[in-house]
């Protein structure tokens, strides 16, 4: 098996953005993003317990925003803090704009460090001015609708029951992730039982940590009263030696792993928790039975079977369900669905998604895929999706590198000839011949 990497160059370019491509870069090669982790949570269903407390970000008087110490960009000159804005085009990354929360466009909460400049670093706080009380419930959970793309950049939720003074933490991301994009929205739940139970001051604040990463969208807070079952099938993930593909030649057949990433935010454990997988309609392999804790984030549960499908062209849906002994309180975020496809002869990774883009100064960059070649194959030309973002006039060009197996380098293969962007291109596809056919093997 060889390892090819495909590689689509773009020379003097402002604003270009280019999908058919399943992990896209920044200058330099930066922010590699893989779009096959995926937030799957329903965005219309809370859990069922009674609701306390909410707050929609209709009024920004509600809200503090502190800034911690972050630094701007020389060029940009700005320091991009928290900002409460009824706009839902300012979402940076086209794959999630415009936010679609419920209530987006009577305010929802934004910060943007991709439009910070890479060199500027951001540390804000986002801190509700009045304290709720919660008195008499013991067992609370903070939902909240969010929308985010990730580039090493920290997501933190923190509770405080005593004016400030103290914190306690809630990590949305740690800052290890490199390419992961929710829903627009997803749902987050939190159970903050351990602090704020039965609190008569309970503060909430949301700090973000980046440098030049993408952003955090939060709307539409509700503090409510936590149900005693309640699973979320937080991402659903297929994939072949740890790459997604959603377009798959008959002659690059491979067996998919299928598994899914399952959260306990109900109160008690969950017994007998399974993720079963349907494929096309038809009961396909389920996970091993085990119990999740209450309060556990990101469990993974492993179905017995891997999934080869068969080598004739055809589309396939495949379906993941958790359940476990107990009837789930919002049984709606317990599913996801993924389509993928058997084609002649055509690879992909994207599932027709952008995923990013950068203002690059009119400075040339190059973005790639890593792709699995299992089957001798001929590699006759790159099909690339053009953004709506990127101008006419924008001169791009294809290359092939295979992956020297000792040393982990790249190796030149084959390129296209360069082409130039017109106006007819724009959100269209576009083929880029290899001067040769290469031969993959």
């Amino acid at each position: 098996m060889k390892k090819i990497y495909t590689t689509l160059l773009s020379l003097f370019v402002l604003f270009s953005s280019i999908a058919q491509q399943g992990e896209i870069t920044k200058q330099e090669l930066r922010k590699n993003i893989s779009i096959a982790n995926k937030k799957i949570t329903n965005i219309n269903n809370f859990s069922k317990g009674q609701t306390i407390w909410t707050n929609d970000f209709s009024d920004p008087n509600q809200w503090t925003v502190q800034d911690n110490g972050g630094t701007a960009d020389p060029i940009v000159n700005i320091i991009a803090n928290w900002q409460i804005t009824t706009d839902p085009s300012l979402i940076p990354y086209g794959g999630l704009n415009p936010a679609n929360h419920t209530s987006a466009l009577n305010g929802y909460a934004l910060i943007d460090s991709d439009g910070a400049g890479n060199n500027a670093t951001q540390d804000s706080d986002l801190i509700l001015n009045n304290p709720v009380d919660l008195t008499g419930y013991n067992n609370v959970n903070l939902v909240f609708e969010q929308s985010y793309r990730t580039y090493l950049d920290t997501r933190t939720v923190k509770v405080s029951i005593d004016g400030g003074l103290t914190w306690t933490d809630f990590p949305i991301t740690d800052g290890t992730e490199t390419g992961f994009d929710t829903e627009n929205p997803s749902v987050a739940s939190i159970n903050i039982s351990s602090v704020a139970g039965n609190q008569p001051s309970v503060l909430i604040k949301f700090n973000y940590i980046g440098a030049w990463g993408w952003f955090w969208a939060i709307d539409d807070l509700a503090i409510i009263e936590t149900d005693n079952h309640d699973l979320v099938l937080n991402s659903a993930k297929f994939e072949s030696l740890g790459l997604p593909y959603y377009k798959v030649p008959t002659a690059q057949i491979s067996p998919f792993d299928l598994y899914g990433i399952v959260d306990n935010i109900g109160l008690q454990d969950q017994t007998n928790s399974v993720l079963s997988v349907d494929v096309d309609g038809v009961a396909f392999a389920t996970s091993d039975s085990v119990t999740i804790p209450s309060g556990t984030v990101g469990d993974t549960l492993i179905v017995s079977s891997q999934w080869t499908p068969t080598a004739t062209v055809a589309s396939h849906t495949i379906d993941f369900n958790i359940s476990s002994d107990s009837t789930d309180a919002d049984p709606s975020n317990n599913t996801a669905s993924i389509a993928m496809e058997v084609t002649e002869n055509i690879y992909a990774r994207d599932n027709g998604v952008v995923s990013g883009g950068s203002f690059n100064g009119g400075e040339a960059y190059e973005i790639g895929n890593y792709f699995d070649i299992f089957a001798d194959q001929t590699l006759y030309s790159i099909n690339v999706g053009i953004h709506s973002a990127c101008e006419p006039g924008a001169t791009i060009y294809g290359v092939i590198y295979s992956i020297d197996a000792a040393t982990g380098e790249f190796v030149f293969e084959e390129n296209t000839d360069d082409y130039t962007v017109d106006a007819s291109d724009i959100d269209a596809e576009v083929t880029l011949n290899l001067f040769s056919p290469f031969n993959m093997i």
